[in-house]
């Protein structure tokens, strides 16, 4: 079915929202489009993969800036901080899935394992595509319409797969667990002995097989992980958690240790990280 909502004057959201699961595992639960006003910030934290298309404006997503031919990209339970340009306000289209086969296919065309920007030269495209289904007539029933938004998905999916030079990759379905393992249980103190007794797997053929499918270590995997949620949480400005609360609150006990990991993947400490978000906040 078919909703609108006007935020005022001439900025208006469109989407189309269905109930109808398919498949267990994979479902489209919505797609739409939106023209927001100036400087508006929004703060979610949803369970659910979200493709946004920008089409028009600017914007700031989790500090990073994005504009026209952008996409910006959001996985499950990260934290969502997204504030509209105060000039040229952004206008997007987005598709919404859900489900363990959403994420094997949004793997296969090398999207990032966490909330982010990126250049997609066919987002215009994508942004047409999800309009044209967005405003089609009135479908017969939710079985259809459902039918119609996975149709979407794979049309969109296409484009993704068109626009890499190699062919999309096979998932190892065991490498695939290990690190959803990881993605729920990063504020545990996990050790590469746990995941081997887990999994049943020996520690040489487990780290072969994860680096072969993400190119890094269970362990590297894990501190990259980690920095990624650090990052989210400073995000949210000094009215909420500590450096310490963040350090335990992540899995990591020591928060000198942390404070050097975040330093090294991102050259700045936790402390000037929040202190440059609020700047620009």
């Amino acid at each position: 079915m078919l909703y609108s909502y006007h935020f005022h004057n001439k900025h208006l959201l469109f989407y189309r929202k269905v109930n109808n699961n398919l498949v267990n595992n994979f479902s489209v639960r919505e797609i739409g489009f939106n023209s927001v006003p100036p400087e508006l910030k929004q703060i979610h934290t949803r369970d659910i993969y979200i493709i946004h298309y920008v089409t028009k404006g600017k914007g700031i997503f989790m500090g990073n800036s994005f504009s026209e031919g952008d996409c910006y990209f959001v996985v499950p339970g990260e934290l969502e901080i997204i504030e509209a340009d105060a000039e040229e306000p952004y206008e997007s289209a987005w598709i919404m899935v859900k489900g363990r086969r959403a994420k094997e296919l949004i793997g296969k065309c090398d999207f990032p394992e966490y909330n982010s920007v990126f250049r997609f030269e066919k987002a215009k495209e994508c942004g047409e595509l999800i309009r044209e289904y967005l405003f089609a007539e009135n479908y017969e029933n939710e079985f259809v319409e459902a039918c119609k938004l996975e149709e979407l998905f794979y049309k969109i999916m296409a484009l993704h797969f068109e626009y890499y030079s190699e062919p999309p990759k096979q998932t190892d379905n065991k490498a695939y667990e290990i690190a959803e393992f990881i993605e729920k249980n990063y504020g545990n103190d996990i050790k590469i002995g746990d995941l081997c007794n887990i999994f049943y797997l020996s520690k040489n053929y487990l780290c072969t097989i994860f680096k072969r499918e993400y190119g890094v270590t269970p362990q590297e995997y894990l501190i990259s992980y980690r920095m990624e949620k650090a990052r989210q949480f400073l995000a949210l400005g000094d009215q909420k958690l500590s450096i310490a609360e963040i350090s335990f609150s992540i899995g990591i006990d020591n928060p000198l240790y942390f404070s050097r990991c975040f330093h090294k993947r991102f050259g700045v400490s936790p402390t000037e990280y929040r202190k440059n978000i609020n700047k620009n906040t």
